[in-house]
């Protein structure tokens, strides 16, 4: 049940990350803003990480690794500048309504790229999640 905890306050934090970045895009960057970013993401994460990253580098090295490896790095990469971008373009609050529909692009590529089956419920939850989008938006 710990996943419970960790997702809502995950939702939290990234609540209180979009509020906070839309007040730093309109005087920063937002180039700048996501390499400051970044920077103090990879120092912290090289610190935790520092035990497992010699054995971890080796292993990415595998084919099969190092392509979903690009693959996520490049989606994570291109994610977040375009969060920034629709931010930067609308508000927090707008881009988050938008964003929240992640669910249905995971389900949809689980199944499409590894078959992973989709429960009715999973999909109905989905269609809540859009529903919910369309109220805000319109």
């Amino acid at each position: 049940m710990n996943w419970i905890f960790y997702s809502i306050f995950t939702a939290f934090l990234w609540g209180l990350c979009y509020t906070a970045a839309e007040q730093v895009v309109k005087n920063v960057d937002k180039n700048s803003y996501i390499a400051m970013s970044n920077f103090i993401s990879l120092a912290v994460f090289l610190f935790m990480s520092k035990n497992n990253l010699a054995n971890d580098l080796v292993e990415m090295q595998k084919s099969s690794n190092l392509t979903w490896f690009l693959i996520a790095v490049s989606a994570a990469v291109v994610g977040q500048y375009m969060s920034i971008m629709a931010i930067e373009t609308s508000n927090a609050s707008l881009a988050a309504s938008l964003e929240i529909t992640y669910p249905f692009w995971c389900l949809l590529l689980a199944w499409m790229l590894f078959g992973t089956v989709m429960s009715w419920t999973a999909m109905f939850g989905v269609l809540i999640i859009f529903v919910g989008v369309l109220i805000v938006i319109y």
